[in-house]
């Protein structure tokens, strides 16, 4: 696995949770179920996890990493998605999206969540819409891609 330089801020950076998975897949949205299958069986692990927040969780999971592979194929990028999970056990999930999808303009990223899906020449926003009605998603820009960052706490 190749590490980014340019990480978006996580739980574990204080040292205080355990990465639990890292995944790089090529932006092929076939690979969307492998990534569920990986999340989701990390997530059992943690017994205060029920089964509808598991759900919730994937789609937002889900959404974000749709939303980085389309952004890999409108620059026709081979680049890898990547995906963290860090579990600080009855704590706190943090999941990071990472892409290097050109990133979000910073006019629709304070936009995100605030009001109705956006229409950009992109799309219409749905996804992100989507991820942030669902989870708690603290997106940040960081050069050349965007990291999307779902904190679940557990306490």
């Amino acid at each position: 696995m190749t590490e980014s330089t340019d990480r978006a801020p996580t739980a574990a950076a204080g040292g205080t949770s355990d990465l639990v998975l890292a995944l790089e897949v090529d932006p092929s949205v076939e690979l969307l179920s492998c990534l569920r299958l990986a999340v989701r069986s990390a997530l059992e692990a943690e017994e205060t996890m029920t089964d509808d927040r598991i759900r919730t969780l994937l789609v937002s999971v889900t959404e974000l990493a749709t939303n980085a592979i389309e952004a890999h194929r409108r620059l026709d990028r081979r680049d890898r998605v990547r995906l963290e999970l860090h579990h600080r056990p009855h704590h706190r999930v943090t999941v990071l999206v990472e892409d290097n999808g050109g990133g979000i303009d910073p006019r629709v990223l304070d936009a995100i969540g605030k009001q109705a899906p956006l229409s950009t020449e992109h799309g219409l926003g749905l996804g992100l819409t989507v991820a942030t009605s669902l989870s708690d998603v603290r997106f940040h820009g960081r050069p050349g891609g965007t990291a999307a960052e779902i904190v679940v706490d557990l306490s």
